[in-house]
């Protein structure tokens, strides 16, 4: 197996429900990373291709919440601007592939990643593939 390329940053833009700027984090997709993340009192965004009740305490203490799904009626922008969490939805551009990785064209995106936020535009740094 090759191995991996330095890191590329790739930008994908959002519909931003609310938050304000810059927001920086690692990158949670699974509840387990978010908790490993909160006990380590690392910041973190949590991203999941949308967000369910279970997902609720969790959200509480991410330093942002984006999802693949949804606009300004969904389960994660209502929550989160009820709550003063940053939101940003419809990234529909990136793709899961498996648990936890996510696929944006040829640029893999792992958990655990830095991600930034600024405005409506979410920066994941990634591997080309």
């Amino acid at each position: 197996m090759a191995p991996m390329s330095t890191l590329t940053p790739i930008t994908i833009r959002g519909i931003r429900i609310y938050g304000s700027n810059p927001i920086k984090g690692y990158l949670a997709l699974t509840n387990k990373t978010a908790s490993k993340f909160l006990k380590e009192k690392k910041d973190f965004i949590l991203l999941k291709k949308m967000t369910e009740p279970e997902d609720v305490s969790l959200m509480r203490e991410a330093a942002a919440v984006c999802t693949l799904e949804g606009g300004p009626g969904c389960h994660a922008a209502i929550v989160c601007s009820t709550m003063g969490v940053p939101c940003i939805t419809n990234l529909a551009q990136l793709k899961f592939k498996g648990k936890n990785s996510l696929i944006y064209q040829r640029t893999l995106i792992e958990e655990g990643s830095f991600v930034s936020i600024k405005d409506s535009n979410v920066t994941l740094e990634g591997h080309n593939v």
